[in-house]
């Protein structure tokens, strides 16, 4: 009798516990990210992502992510998100990521920088559009940029 007690409370605690972690959980409906080609991004090097099918949420917000490698220079990195949409007008966005250099990952021989990210709102309407991403800094040629990448959650 008192096994069965005990089982039953630790299956309740188990499943609550679940429930719980999936609740804390962002619901990402869009992810991806693209390599920067030898770890150079110049600034006529636009990435592009294209979402075929975005479901109707309320409050869903666009992630743009960063991560550089040890050897990028600076503590910041300003990005030019262009947002186009069905119909919807396209809106623009400039945005400032903070890069931390106290937080890097051993990835095979390199260091990389942990993901940054700065949220940015998106219509509820919105369905398909096509994301467009590149940089707005004073040099013209940026060295140490591992990847970039959005991510749309609800």
């Amino acid at each position: 009798m008192v096994k069965v007690a005990i089982s039953h409370i630790f299956k309740t605690l188990a499943v609550g516990s679940a429930f719980l972690l999936l609740g804390c959980m962002g619901k990402i409906t869009y992810h991806s990210c693209q390599p920067i080609a030898n770890q150079i991004w110049r600034n006529n090097d636009t990435l592009y992502f294209q979402v075929d099918s975005l479901a109707s949420y309320d409050n869903l917000s666009l992630q743009v992510e960063l991560r550089t490698l040890e050897e990028y220079p600076y503590k910041n990195m300003t990005l030019i998100v262009e947002q186009s949409w069905t119909d919807w007008p396209k809106k623009t966005d400039i945005i400032t990521l903070q890069i931390d250099g106290n937080h890097k990952q051993y990835i095979n021989p390199i260091y990389i920088n942990e993901s940054v990210s700065k949220p940015i709102y998106i219509n509820k309407a919105s369905k398909k559009g096509m994301i467009k991403i590149y940089h707005y800094m004073k040099k013209q040629t940026l060295k140490g940029v591992n990847d970039v990448g959005i991510r749309i959650e609800y």
